[in-house]
C-alpha cells in the first residue's frame, strides 16, 4: 500500500508542484491550503508523513506542528517544513521543536523525494522496533506475573488449607494472625493486578488521554497527605515512621489525580518496602520558580548507579534475594512514564548501605481562586 503524504500549503501551485512529484514515486497525496483545513482532513484520514509550509495566514507551520505533537493519535507522525524560510534562526527553531526536517524553497526535486524516502524508511524502521519491543514486553511481563502472583496464591492456598484443617483447634488470637495474613496477600494481588492494569494504560496511550481530558489543579499537601494515609498499614507491618517536611508551602500543580496519587503512592510505597524496621521514611517538600520537588528519602539498602538505572527498567527488581515479594517489577519505570505525562521528572541518589532518595519533580502552577 502506498503512503499517505498530507502536504500543507496556503500556495496552491506549490501543493499542486509537491503532490505531482510525490505522485510520480508511487505515493499517495492528500493536499490542504491551511492549517485548520490539514487538522480535519487527519481527523479522517492519518498520514504517514506531514510536510508543511510555515507562513500561512490563520495558523502558521508551527501551530500546526504543535497541534499535532499535542494529540497522541499523531504524536508518531514525521513532520517536515518546506518553506520559503531559511534563516538559521528558523531552523534552530525548527530542529530544537522536533521537527524532523527542513526543506528550504525553491526545493530541488531529488533533495524533497530522498527526504521523503529517508522520513518514511526512519518511521518505518521505528515502528517495526516499537513493535518488537512490546512483544518481548509482553513476553517478560507475563513470565514475571506468573512468578509474582504464584508467590501470594500459595501463602493464601497454605492458609485457607491449614484453616481448613485445624478450624476447631484455632483460638481468637491464632485467627486473627490467619486473617491478616490473607488481608496482606490479597492485598499484593491487588496491588499485582493494579500494576498490570496500569502499564497497558501506559503503553496504549491511554494514560495520556486521561490526563489531557481529566487533569485539573491539586494542591500537593492534600496529595501528599492521602498517600501516606493509604500507606500507614504497611508502615506499620515493617515499624516504620513516616515524616513529612516543607508542606506548609501552598504549592499546586496541574495533573490527574489518580495518577499523581499513584506516582506518590508507588515511590512511598518502595521507600517503606526497603526500609528497616524501626527507620524512618522522609517525605520533603522543595519549591523553586517553576517546580515543585517532593523527594523521598529511605534509610534502607541503597543502591549503586547501574542498581539506579535499572530500578527505572519497568521488568527489572533491586536486590531480589534481599528483598523478597517487591510485587511486580513495573512501579518506578511506570512512576516516570506517568511524571512525564504531567511534564515532570523524577531522579534518584543512593549510597549503598546508607539509603535512597527519589525526586519526583512537576512544574507549578497559580493556586486557583474559587
Amino acid at each position: 500500500m502506498a503512503s499517505l503524504i498530507l502536504v500543507v500549503d496556503d500556495n496552491p501551485d506549490v501543493v499542486q508542484v509537491v503532490s505531482a512529484i510525490l505522485r510520480k514515486k508511487s505515493y499517495e497525496t492528500v493536499t490542504a491550503t491551511s492549517g485548520p483545513e490539514a487538522l480535519r482532513l487527519m481527523e479522517e484520514r492519518r498520514p504517514a508523513l506531514i510536510l508543511c509550509d510555515i507562513m500561512m495566514p490563520e495558523m502558521d507551520g508551527f501551530q500546526v506542528f504543535q497541534r499535532v505533537r499535542a494529540d497522541w493519535r499523531w504524536r508518531a507522525i514525521p513532520f517536515a517544513f518546506v518553506t520559503a524560510l531559511h534563516d538559521t534562526d528558523t531552523r534552530l527553531s525548527s530542529s530544537e521543536m522536533g521537527v524532523e526536517a527542513f526543506i528550504s524553497k525553491p526545493f530541488d526535486t531529488q533533495e524533497l523525494v530522498s527526504v521523503v524516502a529517508g522520513l518514511l524508511r526512519r518511521a518505518q524502521e521505528l515502528q517495526t522496533y516499537t513493535v518488537s519491543e512490546m512483544e518481548s514486553f509482553k513476553s517478560q511481563l507475563l513470565f514475571m506475573i506468573t512468578h509474582e502472583l504464584n508467590t501470594p496464591l500459595s501463602v493464601i492456598r497454605m492458609l485457607t488449607d491449614s484453616m481448613h484443617r485445624n478450624l476447631k483447634r484455632l483460638n481468637a488470637d491464632q485467627l486473627s494472625e490467619y486473617v491478616g495474613l490473607l488481608a496482606r496477600s490479597t492485598g499484593d494481588l491487588s496491588y499485582i493486578v493494579e500494576s498490570m492494569l496500569l502499564a497497558i494504560q501506559i503503553d496504549s496511550g491511554r494514560a495520556a488521554r486521561l490526563y489531557e481530558t481529566w487533569a485539573a489543579p491539586h494542591p500537593l499537601r492534600v496529595l501528599i497527605e492521602a498517600v501516606v494515609v493509604k500507606a500507614e498499614h504497611r508502615a506499620r507491618e515493617r515499624d516504620v515512621v513516616i515524616d513529612l517536611t516543607g508542606f506548609e508551602v501552598g504549592a499546586w500543580v496541574h495533573g490527574h489525580e489518580e495518577q499523581l496519587m499513584q506516582v506518590f503512592g508507588r515511590v512511598l510505597d518502595n521507600a517503606i518496602r526497603f526500609s528497616s524496621k524501626g527507620e524512618t521514611v522522609g517525605i520533603h517538600l522543595e519549591t523553586d520558580d517553576q517546580r515543585a520537588h517532593v523527594t523521598f528519602t529511605d534509610r534502607g539498602p541503597g543502591m549503586t548507579s547501574d542498581e539506579i538505572i535499572a530500578a527505572f527498567d519497568r521488568l527489572r527488581q533491586i536486590n531480589r534475594a534481599q528483598q523478597e515479594q517487591q510485587g511486580v517489577g513495573l512501579s518506578l519505570g511506570m512512576v516516570r512514564s506517568l511524571t512525564r505525562i504531567h511534564g515532570g521528572e523524577i531522579t534518584a541518589t543512593s549510597t549503598p548501605g546508607q539509603g535512597s532518595s527519589f525526586t519526583v519533580s512537576l512544574p507549578l502552577i497559580e493556586a486557583p481562586r474559587y
